[in-house]
């Protein structure tokens, strides 16, 4: 006699099987990074900018694609001696990626501050920015070069840093591209039967796996 799992797994219909997916977990890493800005009319500058850098996924596999999102807290050595209108400021870095995949990660922040008065903390906000990594194996994440780009009249105000010792901020593992057909870790899916829903695991997702595929023209 079938036992009922034998049962379940003999009425579901292949079309019903939708996967779980797991959530991309993420890497963020919080600390201060000094930077030599040079402020008009003041001239250069010491800036402490505390910052939190947060990569997703956490682990990527190489060829696939990685946000990073930068928040900077307000930065009180950048305060203006001038108020600045709301949605008035931007921010742009980079980001030097080394190791294992090599490039620079472009960073930008939307005009999206609140009303800043005379004499307040300059507000740096959230950037984000996106790079596809080609190689697998360890790669570490550097904070670069930050401008800050006031609109205001009668002319912008722009602000350029550059850190004072650039040192890795974060370090990703990137780890190569598995081949799904030999993907022993197979995560549980859902099914559909009747007017219920019944969780699969383990050999009966990879049964109903190899049903798929042999189904194809």
């Amino acid at each position: 006699m079938r036992t009922p799992r034998a049962v379940a797994l003999a009425v579901i219909p292949l079309g019903l099987v939708a996967p779980i997916v797991a959530p991309a977990a993420a890497h963020a890493e919080d600390s201060t990074v000094t930077y030599t800005c040079q402020v008009p009319v003041v001239g250069s500058t010491q800036a402490a900018v505390t910052m939190s850098l947060t990569a997703t996924p956490r682990n990527p596999k190489a060829g696939e694609a990685v946000t990073f999102t930068w928040k900077s807290e307000p930065v009180a050595q950048l305060a203006g001696p001038v108020a600045y209108d709301a949605n008035s400021i931007q921010v742009t870095a980079v980001l030097t990626l080394s190791g294992a995949a090599e490039s620079t990660v472009r960073m930008m922040g939307p005009r999206a501050n609140p009303p800043v008065p005379a004499g307040s903390p300059l507000p740096l906000g959230e950037m984000t920015g996106t790079a596809t990594l080609a190689g697998d194996g360890p790669i570490t994440v550097t904070p670069g070069a930050l401008v800050v780009d006031v609109q205001r009249q009668p002319r912008p105000i722009t602000v350029p840093c550059e850190p004072a010792s650039p040192a890795p901020f974060m370090t990703l593992s990137s780890a190569a591209a598995a081949d799904e057909s030999d993907d022993d870790s197979i995560l549980p899916v859902a099914v559909g039967v009747g007017a219920g829903v019944v969780v699969l695991a383990g050999a009966a997702v990879w049964l109903l796996r190899r049903r798929r595929v042999a189904a194809r023209p």
